[in-house]
């Protein structure tokens, strides 16, 4: 089982890769759409590449999407998911 740093740590080279995005000041549980470090598009693309990378379903009916607006939210769901 992968532990929760290591997910952290993929998540945020994830958005930094994906986006161009430097989060070297950015708390993992900074919200990342309302500081603007990444905007609602980026956002459901990046939760598209989390549901493939990690096989989890976000279904935005089940699942509170506010807590999925933090590096530690988006971690949480991964480990619940599995």
């Amino acid at each position: 089982m992968v532990d929760k740093m290591t997910i952290q740590n993929d998540i945020r080279e994830l958005i930094e890769s994906e986006f161009s995005i430097d989060l070297s000041q950015v708390a993992n549980n900074e919200d990342l759409l309302s500081s603007g470090v990444i905007d609602s598009q980026n956002f459901l693309e990046f939760m598209l590449i989390i549901e493939e990378k990690y096989r989890c379903k976000i279904n935005p009916m089940e699942t509170n999407l506010a807590e999925l607006v933090t590096i530690s939210g988006i971690t949480a769901h991964v480990i619940n998911s599995k």
